[in-house]
């Protein structure tokens, strides 16, 4: 889902606007998760099961799933400051949106992400090893360090978001009624429609972080405050891991879910593959799809530039 969401954006050419290359850096790093840090900090669980005397080196493991991690909060962070400004304040929105800044914040979250966990690859008050379960994670913990990175890299982002989701639901909710309004009065229909594309993406990202808080949040609070039973309980702990790879992997079910035009552009890129590998009629073959109204209007919304996004 990833990997399509990142073509359907492309093809739609919104990965040249500064939030597109938000969008796409926080896609990349749902998609590290998934494929390579959250493997291998997972696996040993699995192999432990099996041979009691493998061998991991758990280091370069577990800095690359909390690097993760904290650069994924650091990017969500970015973009919900973007929204905010694209919606409540469009002037200042398009002084953020030159090549500057689209260089500038992915080197400021890396530098951040890594930063944070620097003490303890040199053991200043907690160090990374292999746990009761088998895995890799922080060990001989210090409370202050642990909870001075936990709040950097996490919670500082992941309250700055909520607080900015909130005011943002408001204002979509809030801004719902006014067009109705308007609509109903004839308003000015291609300045609604750059906004309402501006309010889907909004809405997109604020089921997103909702979905991750819920899929995250709960293993954070037990590894906090049950952390030996959550790392003996082996059915547990392979849940919580479960969960936290769906907080990554299922955010681009929100955008296709919101955004119309996204849906038919993926239902495109469906067809052209089915038709390259033989199992779809050609066009031409097959009688022809005359579009509807509303897939015009999604495909070519008058008035709509590409910074609507």
């Amino acid at each position: 889902m990833i990997v399509l969401l990142m073509m359907t954006m492309s093809k739609l050419r919104k990965l040249t606007t500064f939030s597109g290359r938000l969008i796409l850096q926080s896609l990349t790093i749902d998609l590290a998760f998934c494929l390579i840090a959250n493997p291998m900090i997972n696996v040993p669980i699995y192999l432990t099961q099996i041979h009691r005397e493998f061998i991991y080196h758990c280091i370069p493991a577990s800095f690359a799933l909390i690097v993760v991690i904290h650069a994924g909060s650091w990017t969500g962070m970015a973009l919900s400051v973007n929204r905010f400004f694209a919606i409540v304040a469009p002037f200042w929105s398009k002084k953020f949106q030159s090549q500057r800044y689209a260089i500038i914040v992915p080197i400021c979250v890396l530098c951040v992400a890594i930063g944070c966990n620097i003490p303890p690859l040199y053991s200043a008050g907690l160090t990374h090893g292999r746990l009761q379960s088998g895995g890799c994670g922080w060990v001989h913990k210090d409370g202050a360090t642990v909870s001075l990175i936990g709040t950097i890299g996490t919670y500082l982002p992941l309250g700055v978001m909520f607080v900015i989701y909130s005011i943002l639901f408001v204002v979509v909710e809030l801004t719902k009624v006014s067009n109705r309004r308007q609509s109903m009065a004839g308003g000015d229909l291609p300045q609604n429609r750059m906004l309402q594309r501006r309010l889907r993406i909004t809405k997109a990202l604020c089921l997103s972080f909702i979905w991750y808080c819920i899929c995250t949040l709960p293993p954070a609070i037990l590894v906090m405050f049950y952390a030996e039973w959550w790392n003996t309980e082996i059915r547990w702990l392979l849940c919580t891991k479960t969960a936290q790879v769906l907080a990554y992997a299922a955010s681009p079910v929100f955008f296709f879910a919101v955004n119309g035009q996204y849906r038919i552009q993926l239902k495109k890129i469906c067809l052209d593959r089915l038709v390259f590998l033989g199992l779809y009629p050609r066009r031409g073959t097959h009688r022809r799809h005359n579009a509807t109204p509303q897939e015009n209007m999604e495909l070519n919304p008058v008035g709509c530039s590409r910074e609507a996004l």
